[in-house]
């Protein structure tokens, strides 16, 4: 369905910005539809504890298309998928501590972000084009990710599905946390592939 992604300094960044940002949005969408499939693992509803199956398939789901769709871009995708979903499923009681005001979570996210960016640079590090200050750029990304989560509930109307309204805010997180990691990514000087990772398969 997408032709592979160039490996080297020519990579081409908007390609690689484009699948990542399309990766971790469909990531985020599964990722929560398994959660709800799964009647979340069992897991009490409003403690924090119980955000970790969401945040858990969705880091799994999104790692396995980012791996899919960039390649070589990213290490091998065992290690990418397997690093990512720890991380993810780390972060997310993190992210969800609860709190009187909304806007709390872009604090949360971030601090859960910055989680995740430094577990996944245990992979990235190894990369010659490795994104540098990915722990940062996550922090970033999340942040700004759990602004958009807490502030999107004043936003929707009374009488709308609270359901279909987590579902909706839930992948414009992963969207917009995905406009500012991808960035990064793509914006990499060098972008080359995993010296492990065999040229042009996930």
């Amino acid at each position: 369905m997408f032709p592979a992604v160039a490996v080297g300094p020519a990579a081409p960044r908007r390609a690689i910005f484009s699948r990542w940002l399309a990766a971790t949005s469909l990531g985020f969408l599964l990722g929560y539809l398994a959660a709800r499939a799964t009647r979340n693992l069992g897991l009490t509803p409003l403690t924090p504890l119980s955000a970790a199956p969401r945040w858990l398939f969705s880091g799994l789901v999104a790692a396995a298309l980012q791996s899919r769709l960039l390649g070589p871009v990213l290490p091998r995708a065992r290690t990418w998928v397997v690093v990512t979903g720890a991380a993810f499923a780390l972060a997310g009681p993190i992210a969800a501590i609860p709190s009187a005001e909304p806007m709390s979570y872009g604090i949360t996210w971030a601090v859960g972000g910055a989680l995740i960016g430094t577990i996944q640079w245990l992979a990235l590090r190894r990369m010659a084009g490795r994104p540098r200050w990915w722990p940062l750029t996550t922090l970033i990304g999340f942040g700004a990710g759990g602004l958009t989560y807490g502030s999107g509930f004043y936003l929707v109307p009374e009488d709308f599905s609270r359901s279909l309204a987590s579902i909706i805010l839930w992948v414009l997180t992963g969207f917009v946390t995905a406009v500012v990691t991808g960035g990064a990514l793509a914006g990499t000087r060098r972008v080359s592939a995993d010296p492990s990772h065999p040229q042009g398969h996930a």
